[in-house]
């Protein structure tokens, strides 16, 4: 792919590996990752901004700060005039490739660094590395913004040559969905965990309901704290979610409540 001859990868966790092996185009990889140790190909977020596309795989809470490094500011570009020509003149913005779990806080933070920022793919890719043992072909990418003939040329390619469904919608649209479909499911895996329904999936005793509540369990204990805070705290819809949640414990309560006499009646309450 002409256009994309160098890639910047903002964290290189399980879903910047991923990405890495599968769905970018053969190009020169530089890394920054303050995780991993120091190397020539692991360098600061800032030296990301020279190359042709930059993925942000880094959970939401660095996002600001890496998308600061790699946006050069219009303020800073306007300056350019007066310090060198010669920069400005030379000087191609990157594609953003912002593969975040939440797509409104993503777009709101690129609009206050640069609302007219020209190379933008806003995208929510529905796997990861647990789900794409057998290939990428069928998965599918939601798109929520996309701009600029690179994002164009990324889209393509992961529609011929990866096989991958390729979703669009609006940002608002998919946290909507998500805050029930993504993060719905995760804060009943952190329930189903830690009440121990993860040890308890092979036991004899065990029902299918329960083994499906095991599966929750196992999901919240392979995912990391980063993930679940991404998905949870930064869709606004999600707290919404959570209340309704609450409720209907609180509902679950008073039917304990409800049977409490009985059961001090015969001496079982603990």
């Amino acid at each position: 792919m002409k256009s994309i001859e160098t890639i910047g990868i903002a964290g290189f966790g399980p879903m910047g590996q991923l990405m890495k092996q599968h769905m970018l185009p053969n190009a020169k990889i530089l890394i920054s990752d303050p995780g991993l140790p120091k190397s020539k190909d692991n360098v600061l977020a800032i030296n990301l901004s020279a190359c042709d596309a930059v993925l942000l795989t880094v959970p939401a809470q660095n996002l600001q700060g890496v998308l600061k490094d790699v946006i050069v500011p219009p303020k800073v570009k306007s300056s350019w005039d007066e310090i060198d020509p010669s920069i400005k003149a030379g000087w191609v913005d990157p594609l953003i490739i912002d593969a975040c779990s939440v797509k409104m806080f993503p777009e709101k933070v690129v609009e206050t660094i640069d609302p007219d920022f020209p190379q933008l793919l806003h995208c929510h890719p529905l796997f990861g590395p647990q789900s794409t043992k057998d290939g990428l072909e069928g998965k599918t990418v939601i798109v929520t913004k996309k701009q600029g003939e690179k994002a164009e040329a990324i889209l393509d390619f992961w529609q011929n040559e990866r096989g991958l469904d390729i979703v669009e919608m609006t940002a608002e649209e998919h946290d909507r969905e998500m805050a029930k479909i993504q993060a719905v499911t995760f804060v009943l895996g952190r329930l189903a965990n830690q009440a121990g329904l993860g040890q308890l999936k092979d036991s004899a005793l065990a029902t299918f309901s329960s083994s499906i509540a095991g599966e929750l369990a196992l999901l919240d204990a392979a995912h990391s704290e980063a993930l679940l805070e991404t998905i949870v705290a930064f869709n606004p819809f999600v707290k919404t979610e959570i209340l309704k949640l609450e409720q209907s414990l609180w509902q679950l309560e008073s039917l304990c409540m409800k049977g409490g006499m009985a059961l001090a009646g015969v001496g079982l309450l603990l």
